[in-house]
């Protein structure tokens, strides 16, 4: 005799996910992506803000260097015994910022009386640029907080960026609004700026 196997409990399984499962892990990707993906733009603008830190002073000696040798700043980066890390930099401050400013992050450029730098976020929203500024010793400025204060790196944000001002605030010292047009943040009702001492 045959033995009698019955199959009837035995469940046809199979292989794969339900709708619920794969819902729940959208979700959580979701979260995830909204949480870090913030988080993330501001540690590239904060690198930003650091590297452009690091390079005024040393363009500031460069113009005082230059001054003493010839009683008056460079207008003229090829004038200047510099070279930034960036790879691109204003010539003046009559040339227009170009595609290599937005790749790099930002872009360098001088007067007679300052140093600066413009800084572009992770986005490259041109509203939201960071500007900071560094006054020169012999200029005798008087028109803003960095001209009066040489040798100072100030930077602004507009009001209205919430994350530039976040990552300012969180690197400086406030010390100032200002609706002088020190950036973006003085046009277009956008409420003015918020100055930091770096």
């Amino acid at each position: 005799m045959k033995p009698f196997l019955c199959l009837c409990f035995v469940r046809n399984k199979k292989n794969g996910f339900t709708l619920i499962e794969l819902l729940v892990v959208v979700l959580v990707i979701g979260v995830l992506a909204a949480i870090a993906i913030p988080q993330y733009e501001k540690t590239v603008l904060r690198s930003r803000i650091t590297r452009v830190l690091f390079d005024l002073p040393a363009l500031q000696q460069a113009q005082e260097v230059y001054y003493m040798a010839n009683g008056t700043y460079a207008t003229n980066f090829d004038d200047l015994d510099w070279k930034p890390r960036l790879n691109c930099f204003y010539r003046s401050t009559s040339e227009t910022m170009d595609n290599c400013l937005l790749r790099q992050g930002g872009g360098f450029y001088i007067t007679t009386s300052r140093v600066a730098s413009t800084i572009f976020p992770p986005d490259d929203n041109v509203e939201n640029r960071i500007y900071c500024y560094r006054g020169l010793q012999a200029a005798n400025g008087i028109y803003n907080y960095f001209d009066k204060n040489p040798g100072v790196t100030i930077c602004y944000a507009s009001v209205s960026d919430k994350r530039g001002d976040s990552v300012l605030k969180s690197m400086g010292n406030f010390i100032e609004h200002t609706t002088n047009c020190v950036c973006n943040g003085c046009t277009d009702g956008r409420g003015g700026c918020n100055g930091y001492r770096m």
